[in-house]
């Protein structure tokens, strides 16, 4: 099952960080947007969308929220997670992993499609990325 859009559970949780934690700035860092966006993905004004979107899924998971609607499958949580966590280089890698040639379907499969033929396993994704990862994620 594909998510298609995340931002709605996201924006909440979103919002309460910001108001507890005060500090968009570690957002902005994680995600890699400004300022001025993340206020804008708080009020609503503009959805958080592609990259910036699983970025900050992942950020909230980091942060201690939890969304049961946004569960995907394993391949496609850890290959998002690897994205989120910038232990690949970018859409290029994924689309590689996922065996895809469109960046758009890369991002669809890091929200839950399933791939149809991926180049690699989730074990070969653990055993080549989970010590990055790890690191990235400390």
């Amino acid at each position: 099952m594909q998510i298609t859009e995340p931002f709605k559970w996201l924006r909440p949780a979103l919002e309460e960080f910001a108001a507890t934690a005060d500090d968009v700035q570690l957002v902005c860092q994680f995600v890699g947007a400004k300022p001025q966006t993340v206020q804008r993905w708080i009020a609503d004004d503009n959805p958080a969308q592609g990259a910036n979107e699983l970025r900050l899924w992942h950020f909230l998971l980091a942060a201690g929220h939890t969304f049961d609607k946004l569960r995907i499958a394993e391949f496609n949580f850890y290959l998002a997670e690897l994205f989120a966590y910038r232990v690949l280089d970018g859409l290029d890698d994924v689309q590689q992993y996922a065996g895809v040639k469109n960046p758009q379907t890369a991002l669809q499969i890091m929200r839950g499609q399933p791939p149809m033929s991926p180049a690699v396993t989730l074990e070969e994704m653990q055993e080549l990325h989970d010590e990055p990862l790890q690191l990235a994620k400390s």
